[in-house]
């Protein structure tokens, strides 16, 4: 996800931005309205009572676990691609000559990067539960997505 960010154009990293921080802890509306779309979405019969704070720690967990799948699933979609390339764990390869046609490459005062990403398509249900079966059924460690494990611990509140 940082990858495509950089090469983004203002108005697309906006959107991108936007999508982003899209969450029942958004900023942009009130901390009341927020917390009261949560307790709609997790009890919409209003049969439990919740706190104020333990709704907060269900929207930061909720954030998280939206941004690891999302994070894991691009990292599925990279491995399924470079699957037959040996060079594929190169650095380097994520921007080659052949995502820029003409007159998009980056030269002149103001290089066009719209048509960076415009090809990249949407993440797939298959590629979430290939996330989920690789986080379900380990094969070497906790999760299996090509690279050292990171040294963050993993927050799936599912």
């Amino acid at each position: 996800a940082d990858c495509i960010s950089q090469a983004l154009d203002d108005s697309k990293y906006l959107e991108f931005q936007k999508a982003r921080c899209v969450s029942f802890n958004s900023r942009g509306t009130s901390r009341s309205a927020n917390l009261e779309k949560l307790r709609a979405w997790i009890d919409p019969k209003k049969q439990i009572n919740t706190s104020g704070i333990a709704l907060e720690v269900l929207a930061y967990y909720a954030y998280q676990t939206v941004a690891e799948i999302i994070d894991y699933a691009l990292l599925v979609r990279m491995d399924a691609r470079r699957s037959s390339d040996p060079l594929g764990n190169l650095a380097g390869l994520h921007y080659t000559a052949a995502m820029f046609v003409g007159e998009h490459r980056f030269s002149g005062s103001n290089p066009d990067y719209s048509r960076v990403y415009s090809g990249q398509p949407p993440i797939t249900v298959a590629e979430i539960r290939e996330v989920m079966r690789r986080f379900n059924v380990p094969q070497a460690g906790r999760l299996t997505f090509g690279g050292r494990l990171p040294e963050t611990s993993f927050l799936f509140a599912l």
